[in-house]
């Protein structure tokens, strides 16, 4: 997950050191909420108590929202990279019927696509990494990325619909003094969602 967080700072320092002109072509700063489904998931979790280990799965589904901002640079005229972070929040249902909450909180790097024949119409990939990820108050961190299109709907109002794969992972360790052993529990969620949303422009 660091080398994700690696990317996200070279890209950022690769347009101000190298693409200055950007600052100077049209850039926009973009607000979105979105609201999401995610229709299919897994839950893995692994508990090793000394020498003896054992795993198990389970099915995962749940609603989502969120919000995420970027700043756009236009530093080609086919392309435009935006820079910022993102917050969500999403209720995930057990497969057993229990549910829980995730909050994740972090870092997102879009590329849109701008193409003079459609130029209300901007397909882009997006990439995210959360530092501050929460499942039932257990923190972790997490990594998501897919893709999508936005739509110009107005002069500073876009509507946008995305495909996203996310994944988490939560580890807690102590120590059991009744039988005398370390005990380590790794937690692995994953998830593909359907996200749609507006994206207002300044």
């Amino acid at each position: 997950m660091r080398n994700l967080l690696k990317v996200f700072v070279l890209v950022g320092l690769f347009v101000l050191c190298f693409n200055v002109n950007g600052f100077a072509s049209e850039h926009k700063v973009g607000l979105s909420a979105f609201l999401g489904y995610g229709f299919t998931g897994t839950a893995e979790a692994t508990v090793s108590a000394g020498w003896l280990s054992g795993s198990a799965s389970t099915d995962i589904s749940g609603l989502q929202f969120g919000a995420k901002g970027h700043y756009f640079l236009t530093f080609n005229p086919s392309f435009i990279i935006g820079l910022g972070g993102f917050f969500y929040q999403s209720k995930i249902d057990w497969d057993g019927g229990s549910n829980s909450t995730r909050k994740a909180l972090g870092a997102d790097i879009a590329l849109l696509f701008a193409a003079p024949s459609m130029p209300d119409i901007h397909p882009y990939v997006r990439a995210t990494y959360s530092f501050s990820d929460k499942l039932d108050g257990e923190s972790g961190s997490g990594f998501g990325i897919g893709g999508g299109v936005q739509y110009d709907v107005a002069p500073k109002v876009r509507l946008f619909g995305e495909v996203m794969y996310d994944s988490a992972s939560y580890k807690e360790s102590f120590y059991d003094y009744l039988d005398d052993v370390q005990v380590s529990i790794k937690f692995k969620l994953s998830m593909i969602s359907i996200n749609g949303g507006a994206t207002y422009l300044f």
